[in-house]
């Protein structure tokens, strides 16, 4: 079986809900901080629309024509999620606000480092940074740099 970029944005899909099972988890341990169950809905709301995001990504990919992503490539792409998915179980907070922000900054910061480290495993020569494939992953790669941009700022601001 041949793989290609829908089959990342699956595994993105898969990152996303096990973030979203981590926010859920903390959110219930937490049920009675009201300000820190506000906060995780706002994760958890923005999460989702990362899901929506790439279901429309793979949606609209369907239809183009895609190049095969080598498997020893693959393979390496795929033991780096799953590292990146075993270094997820550490996350954790103490119940303030400012605990659970800096974890998700470094969690999210950790995730676009796994895309930029993708994106470059999918990079054998110039002509690769033309390909849908990386068009697909750097625009994931600049949500994730916004949003972590905006982490940062709402956390000096308010916290």
């Amino acid at each position: 079986m041949a793989y290609n970029v829908i089959d990342l944005l699956e595994r993105k899909i898969d990152i996303s809900n096990k973030i979203l099972d981590l926010y859920k988890d903390t959110q219930n341990e937490y049920r009675s901080n009201k300000p820190l169950c506000l906060i995780i809905n706002v994760f958890i709301n923005y999460r989702n629309s990362k899901i929506e995001h790439c279901k429309l990504l793979k949606e609209d990919l369907k239809h183009k024509d895609l190049k095969d992503i080598d498997i020893f490539i693959y393979d390496k792409i795929s033991s780096l999620i799953s590292q990146f998915h075993s270094n997820m179980t550490g996350f954790s907070c103490n119940g303030e606000v400012k605990d659970f922000l800096e974890r998700c900054i470094i969690l999210n910061e950790e995730e676009k480092a796994l895309i930029i480290n993708i994106r470059g495993r999918l990079i054998q020569q110039y002509e690769d940074t033309n390909t849908i494939e990386y068009r697909v992953l750097t625009n994931i790669m600049v949500k994730e740099e916004k949003f972590i941009d905006e982490l940062k700022k709402f956390k000096k601001k308010y916290i």
